[in-house]
């Protein structure tokens, strides 16, 4: 009897300091890869002011995030929209730059973006986990999930990792075609920019836990760089921003699975 109690403490305690890796999960075409909870340095001295200050960031709770940017044949099945059409709300005359069923969807604004999280969160609500909802990862869980990568470094051959204006021939590839980071994600470097939740702003140095931006503000972060800048717009801590109605040939985005507010 003793034995069996002993063997029942230690298991006991060797669950509850061990985080449990979780399953990633599918939702119809659309994979997420489980993204653990953990602090960061978020921003770098050496960029613009808008990335400063460098400051550690706890991400408290697990979420998971898409494998691949969302792609045009994924908008056409939910939204009932090619990447024509996409341009044509733009601008008829603007190019395409990038066309097929897996390229990344651009020429998307935040607000469509958020008319398909509704839509997502409905036709899922019973495949995803208790407490979590489809949504726009925040800037802070996007920088987190892509620090997994590597980041670039001067002796590093950023083309086996992103496409950039080095290797694009100025438009945008399927999905997947690069090496993934240590995550599991494609394409956090380069191919399109990427929308995020937050609203645009300098950062609030005291916001440190689970950061989601300013409260008011009518432009919307972007992160990842795209198939148009140079390699050295390619890190982790770079940002943009566009207005939420507005829609670019090179922004686009990819979804997550976040914990409810």
């Amino acid at each position: 009897m003793k034995r069996v109690i002993i063997i029942f403490v230690f298991i006991s305690l060797f669950f509850s300091c061990t985080s449990l890796q979780q399953p990633d999960l599918q939702l119809a075409s659309m994979e997420f890869k489980h993204i653990p909870k953990g602090e960061f340095d978020m921003g770098t001295a050496k960029g613009s002011s808008d990335q400063q200050p460098v400051r550690e960031i706890t991400i408290s709770q697990d979420f998971w995030l898409a494998k691949f940017e969302f792609t045009q044949a994924q908008w056409l099945g939910y939204m009932n929209k090619s990447i024509q059409e996409q341009r044509d709300l733009a601008n008829p005359d603007w190019s395409l730059r990038g066309v097929g069923p897996h390229h990344p969807i651009y020429y998307v604004s935040w607000n469509e973006c958020q008319e398909l999280i509704a839509k997502l969160n409905r036709y899922y609500a019973k495949e995803i986990p208790s407490g979590y909802k489809i949504a726009l990862p925040t800037e802070a869980q996007w920088e987190y999930a892509c620090q997994a990568n590597y980041s670039p470094k001067p002796l590093m051959d950023l083309s086996t990792i992103a496409w950039f204006d080095g290797n694009s021939d100025e438009q945008a590839h399927p999905v997947g075609k690069k090496n993934a980071n240590r995550w599991g994600l494609h394409d956090m470097y380069g191919n399109v920019w990427e929308w995020c939740s937050d609203r645009y702003d300098h950062y609030d140095a005291n916001e440190l836990i689970d950061p989601k931006g300013p409260e008011t503000g009518k432009v919307r972060s972007s992160r990842g760089a795209s198939w148009h800048e140079g390699a050295g717009d390619c890190y982790s801590a770079k940002r943009d921003w566009y207005s939420a109605d507005g829609r670019l040939y090179n922004l686009g985005f990819r979804l997550a699975i976040v914990p409810k507010d």
